[in-house]
């Protein structure tokens, strides 16, 4: 048992009607996901506290709700939030967080109508922009959810996600360059992976313009392995195996890892280069024995080449590891 739940318990039985034990309690019980228990302590503060007590009935309110939420009753969590901000309604954590399961809800508007609190009584905070350009570009609305962001970027020119948000409202406006701006300004900011995500999502026809800005970067940045990197992830994934080879050795000679020889081996799988293929993957494995992916992979390039005696071992190896992974069962043949 917790010291804080030992401490609060013996804090009870010298003074029963202690909420701020209950409080710790519920908290702890929290924790546990024993949320029945939860609610038990935190209906006992409620029912101890002062009603004149307004900031603390208010916490109290907001955290039973956060528990009612944990156990999936939506209606009951909301009832506690509007509760809380009843009793404290320039609380900006209390209108984030029911902003937040409004969005959740699907109930935009009244998202909206808390973020516009929040940024009423702190203007100078990103988080309510963000969360009004969010909820715009749940529902399509470009250019709303632009303005959001440009500001957010104004308040923090350094904040990744102010670009990377941006940089999906522009694909949305099919603003392809635009886009690519904004994505490559998040991945050198932070390596922001909603930009990353982004970046695949790209369409074909933006690959080379999308190339070219990452070239330039590479140029600016020569010494940075992310580059070389993130063209060899577009190179690969379409299809262009030997350029993305090339990038991912670049990479691989700023910052040697196992990933990026891991990468490298799938390209030469691709190509039916095997026996690189396999060389590459022991680099990896030299590494890093025990990565899970790179023993999968050494099986099924070793099944690719009719290796099934060495292939098999590593096989089950990977299934003993992850034995919910259906692919881990599949036996690879060379076509």
């Amino acid at each position: 048992m917790p010291t804080l739940l030992i401490g609060s318990t013996r804090k009870l039985k010298r003074t029963p009607k202690n909420a701020e034990a209950y409080l710790y309690i519920g908290a702890i019980r929290h924790l546990y996901e024993e949320y029945g228990r939860a609610l038990t302590a935190y209906n006992m503060a409620i029912k101890n506290l002062s009603k004149k007590d307004r900031k603390h009935l208010s916490s109290a309110y907001a955290v039973r709700g956060m528990t009612y939420l944990a156990m999936g009753d939506t209606i009951e969590g909301l009832n506690d939030y509007n509760q809380a901000l009843k009793l404290n309604p320039t609380s900006t954590s209390l209108l984030r967080d029911r902003a937040q399961l409004y969005y959740e809800m699907d109930q935009f508007d009244l998202s909206d109508n808390d973020y516009r609190a929040m940024k009423d009584l702190d203007p100078g905070n990103t988080l309510p922009y963000m969360g009004l350009g969010r909820n715009a570009l749940q529902q399509d609305r470009w250019e709303e959810a632009i303005d959001n962001f440009n500001y957010v970027i104004k308040l923090n020119s350094g904040y990744s996600s102010g670009y990377s948000f941006r940089a999906e409202a522009f694909m949305g406006q099919n603003n392809l360059d635009a886009a690519i701006d904004d994505i490559i300004k998040a991945l050198a900011i932070d390596g922001d992976q909603r930009a990353y995500y982004l970046m695949l999502e790209l369409p074909k026809e933006a690959l080379p313009q999308l190339k070219t800005k990452l070239k330039i970067q590479m140029t600016k940045d020569p010494k940075e392995r992310i580059w070389p990197y993130f063209l060899g992830v577009i190179t690969q994934n379409n299809d262009e195996f030997q350029d993305a080879i090339n990038y991912y050795e670049i990479a691989n000679k700023l910052d040697a890892s196992s990933y990026l020889l891991e990468k490298i081996a799938e390209c030469y799988k691709e190509l039916k280069r095997y026996q690189k293929a396999l060389e590459y993957v022991d680099r990896a494995l030299a590494i890093n024995p025990e990565d899970d992916d790179v023993i999968k992979l050494k099986a099924d390039i070793l099944a690719l080449t009719g290796q099934y005696d060495q292939s098999f071992p590593l096989r089950d190896q990977y299934i003993a590891a992850n034995p919910e992974y259906p692919l881990a069962y599949r036996v690879m043949k060379d076509v």
